[in-house]
């Protein structure tokens, strides 16, 4: 089952030139976030919606889970992995160890041309909703403006002081850290960083 995606990011007035800014690289940026951490969305389902003094991402249809994963690494060719007789040799149990596999479960695969044995392991995908609070953070951290402002110590760089976020998953409060503030439904009043 999906879901749709909401983060909003209220501002004190920000400029034309940001609000640009912001609907040419956000959906891009997002996009990748979520392809990062193989969370399947269509980025035609990705809405950037700008006001002078609102931010708003909405993702529609993510998934409840992240695709699972199949990581493969590669080790020696197989011409050094095995012996005539198809054993393996100390290359592909040394490789297969220090892998965490059997000698065994090693696969042949070609790349460039060449033929190498993989460990190839594979994971269930995590909670989308795990995975949320990092996306956000990120969103809001890397977000580009032609002009940043900074405050005080802190390391958010924002193009106007940021007075709240949302984030919600569905109706699942998304709660997550930035510039000090812990965020969940709304959090508002005075800046999140401060001078």
């Amino acid at each position: 089952m999906a879901r749709d995606f909401l983060l909003e990011i209220g501002v004190e007035e920000i400029p034309a030139s940001a609000c640009l800014s912001v609907l040419e690289l956000l959906p891009g940026r997002v996009a990748g976030l979520f392809a990062a951490d193989d969370i399947d969305v269509d980025p035609q389902g990705i809405r950037v919606l700008v006001s002078p003094r609102r931010i708003a991402v909405l993702v529609s249809g993510v998934p409840e889970r992240q695709a699972p994963r199949e990581i493969a690494q590669r080790g020696p060719a197989v011409e050094g992995a095995f012996d005539a007789q198809g054993r393996p040799t100390k290359a592909a149990e040394g490789f297969a160890r220090a892998k965490g596999v059997a000698p065994e479960d090693l696969q042949v695969r070609e790349e460039n041309g060449r033929r190498y044995v993989f460990a190839v392991s594979r994971s269930e995908g995590r909670p989308t909703a795990e995975l949320l609070p990092e996306i956000c953070l990120k969103t809001v951290r890397d977000m580009y403006f032609p002009k940043n402002m900074r405050w005080g110590a802190r390391e958010l760089r924002f193009s106007r002081p940021v007075r709240w976020l949302v984030g919600l998953f569905g109706e699942e409060v998304v709660s997550f850290s930035v510039a000090g503030g812990r965020v969940g439904a709304a959090l508002s009043g005075a800046p999140l960083a401060g001078p």
